[in-house]
């Protein structure tokens, strides 16, 4: 078995299904080229856009599991569906594959929904056996995943959200054919507890390959496809149409700029530079900002400012609403390596962000400050008004819901169809107040149609509080208007008023200050101030 692995920033990439875009010589990360899901599903992580990764979290040992935790043992002929043995969820199957070229069925009966993990020992217990595994769905021939070697063994390891009540399959079997006296294993059926967000419900489908997503001011969504090249828009009802249809760019995360348009992060497929498009509601593209190496996540802040992560430099930049660039935050110490780490405010006006494998942290002070470490993946986050972060797994195919103080309240939250990578985002409203209703796109890891490249809504029971805003509603206000408003001339409307006092000192009024800090944003005064010019006395 080849498994990926780091010696500093960068050794190595595994080619998962398909060929990978090639890395610069000075890069950190890197997408794979765009491509259809389906077919046969590895248990490596993902079938899909995750840059570059260091493996794959190793089970529990399970040493001497073969023998003294069994509770069920194959029984002969079960070398089909039609004869399989029959086990139920917490069983621990044992057998043999022998002679070789056996194969072993097992029965099992699942209530959806449900998240079904099958475990293989053998490897791990001293057997000669390199096993493969199969998972099939209630026709005994549809296979729904496949797995060869898990976590640094040859052992075997499905993880799948079964959607459809039924009677499932799983087969084991020695890789090429192998098998013989001695070659033992056992077979672990285990799931997991639905979450207060279970079931999830199917709200659009029919997507390639979704990874970033944002809530319009309508109620719509905004989708970036990284496989179609495409910008999407799901209506309120779950139709999919293109915004944009990108011809020489991949689109990465997008985010509402304030100004009623968006901003979509982007990489060409050479990885020669970044950027970052503003797109008009009718689709017409133009430059926000330029120079980035590889453009990642992409957040607005309660100021109406625009951060970005460019993976390849490992830092977080900050923009004004304007595209004129501020300062930034090296975030080398997180590890962040992959497109799809997460960036989010809290309603508190702190920075967090995910480092796409297994932490959150707060950016306060200038630095990263860890506040959650989970297990392998950590993709999207997003908060509700009080705080609350929900956090998502894409390789778990799971939501957890952290408390204002990063305590742990639901894990799953939600566990139901979903398979990453995963983009959470709470909805909109028609008149553009955020709602209740949290979202998630899937680009499809471990699983079926219709889910694989879908986007579903968690149970809006279990939803505690409406989405904290991304963002503000910026005004473009002329310079002249903003510095007549000063000398006693026409006054500016409230709303500009605000927007110019939160890009300032925020002190509840529109002041000198202020306007030196909108000079700033606008290009009009130089920013070597930085984030001291956000602080800056009348």
């Amino acid at each position: 078995m080849t498994t990926p692995h780091r010696a500093g920033v960068l050794l190595a990439v595994a080619v998962i299904l398909g060929a990978l875009w090639a890395l610069p010589a000075t890069g950190a990360a890197q997408i794979p080229k765009p491509r259809k899901q389906g077919g046969r599903v590895p248990a490596g992580y993902p079938a899909g856009p995750r840059p570059l990764r260091v493996g794959r979290p190793r089970p529990p040992s399970a040493a001497g599991r073969s023998t003294a935790l069994a509770t069920i043992t194959e029984t002969e002929p079960n070398d089909a569906p039609a004869t399989a043995t029959s086990a139920a969820l917490g069983d621990v199957a044992s057998g043999n594959i022998d002679p070789a070229g056996d194969v072993d069925y097992y029965a099992f009966d699942v209530t959806a929904p449900t998240y079904l993990i099958l475990d293989v020992d053998a490897d791990r217990s001293g057997s000669p056996l390199d096993p493969i595994l199969s998972l099939y769905a209630p026709d005994g021939t549809t296979e729904l995943a496949f797995s060869d070697d898990y976590a640094g063994y040859y052992d075997s390891h499905i993880e799948y959200s079964i959607s459809t009540t039924g009677r499932y399959y799983a087969a084991i079997a020695g890789y090429g054919g192998s098998g013989g006296s001695g070659f033992f294993y056992s077979l672990q059926f285990t799931s997991r507890p639905a979450g207060p967000g279970d079931p999830t419900t199917l709200f659009a489908t029919g997507l390639d390959g979704p990874l970033g997503s944002t809530a319009g001011p309508a109620g719509e969504l905004y989708v970036t496809d990284i496989n179609s090249l495409r910008l999407l828009k799901v209506s309120p009802a779950g139709a999919v149409t293109t915004l944009v249809a990108f011809s020489n760019v991949v689109p990465i995360h997008v985010v509402p700029d304030g100004f009623g348009n968006l901003l979509v992060t982007v990489e060409d497929p050479a990885f020669t530079y970044g950027a970052v498009y503003r797109v008009t509601p009718t689709g017409q593209l133009s430059t926000f900002a330029t120079g980035l190496y590889v453009a990642a996540a992409i957040t607005a802040g309660p100021d109406g400012d625009v951060w970005v992560l460019d993976v390849g430099r490992q830092k977080v930049y900050r923009y004004s609403p304007f595209g004129v660039l501020n300062d930034s935050v090296d975030v080398a110490a997180t590890g962040v390596d992959a497109v799809d780490a997460g960036l989010a405010f809290s309603p508190a006006g702190v920075l967090h962000m995910s480092n796409s494998n297994d932490r959150v942290y707060k950016i306060d002070g200038g630095a990263p400050q860890l506040v959650i470490s989970g297990a392998l993946y950590l993709e999207s986050i997003a908060f509700d008004r009080d705080g609350y972060l929900y956090v998502a797994n894409g390789y778990l195919g799971t939501v957890q819901l952290y408390s204002p103080t990063y305590e742990l309240v639901s894990d799953p939250f939600a566990g139901s169809n979903l398979g990453g990578p995963t983009s959470l985002v709470f909805g909109r409203d028609g008149a553009g107040a955020m709602t209740s209703r949290l979202l998630a796109t899937n680009y499809g890891y471990n699983l079926q149609a219709p889910y694989v490249g879908s986007i579903v809504e968690m149970n809006p029971a279990g939803i505690r509080a409406p989405g904290s805003r991304i963002g503000i509603d910026a005004v473009d206000v002329a310079i002249t208007a903003a510095a007549a408003h000063l000398l006693g001339g026409a006054q500016v409307a409230p709303e500009a008023q605000h927007f110019l006092d939160v890009q300032g000192n925020n002190n509840g009024r529109y002041d000198v200050g202020d306007f030196r800090a909108y000079l700033r944003s606008k290009g009009q005064l130089p920013t070597a101030a930085g984030v001291a010019a956000r602080t800056e006395r009348p």
